[in-house]
């Protein structure tokens, strides 16, 4: 549990963490080195950022969405390891610098509903100390603060390691951070083929994301509806 804790605690200051030049009793962030996505990782976000997605359910209803900002790229702070914890303001950590790929798909009335990014995550075991990098795809479905939960009734959320950089992640890190993929290859979704498709495990029945590198987001529902990109 302690170790579930740092876990997360860490992740939060990668992204709320204004600076990492600040000094308070703990000292300053430990910078070690700068890590940039590898264009491995970048193929797995097969957009341009001015595509319209068409979604198909059974009854063969459409449901558009357009990406507003296109694609964009920002810097990231990746850190690995809590070094010191002295209040929620006056903490230390080491930390590489790298950068964050995303997309976000809004509908008609431009509520977000789909968000896609790519991140290099580092998480240390407090065990043995053991520091596993890794770049992350993150695809993310639901609703922004005004949507209307009746466009799409369900959320959910797929993670897939698209590149280890250094140490695999042992499975008690991956549970923490909820990466619950698997590679199911090729695969029929409404009678279209599609190849090399990444899906949730099979405990996440109830509400189903799919994802390639060939199409990006291909298919999201759950037992009430299920929709498929169209071609």
């Amino acid at each position: 549990m302690k170790n579930t804790i740092l876990i997360l605690f860490i992740i939060l200051l990668g992204v709320f963490s204004p600076s990492c030049d600040k000094i308070g009793k703990c000292g300053s962030n430990v910078k070690l080195g700068t890590i940039h996505l590898s264009e491995v990782s970048k193929a797995f976000i097969p957009y341009n950022g001015n595509e319209e997605l068409i979604f198909l359910n059974n009854e063969n209803e459409e449901y558009r969405l357009k990406s507003i900002e296109g694609i964009k790229n920002s810097n990231f702070t990746t850190i690995v390891k809590d070094l010191c914890t002295n209040n929620i303001f006056d903490f230390q950590y080491e930390y590489y610098d790298s950068n964050k790929v995303n997309i976000d798909f809004y509908d008609s009335d431009e509520n977000r509903t789909i968000s896609i990014s790519l991140t290099v995550i580092g998480l240390t075991d407090e065990e043995t100390d053991i520091t596993s990098l890794f770049e992350l795809l993150s695809v993310k479905i639901g609703q922004s603060f005004k949507s209307n939960p009746e466009i799409i009734p369900f959320a959910g959320d797929l993670k897939i390691i698209t590149n280890e950089i250094q140490n695999p992640p042992s499975q008690d890190l991956l549970n923490v951070f909820a990466i619950n993929t698997r590679y199911i290859g090729d695969t029929i979704l409404a009678n279209h083929y599609f190849h090399n498709v990444y899906t949730a495990k099979a405990y996440d029945h109830l509400n189903k994301i799919y994802y390639n590198k060939e199409k990006g987001l291909i298919g999201m529902g759950n037992i009430d509806e299920f929709w498929v990109l169209s071609y």
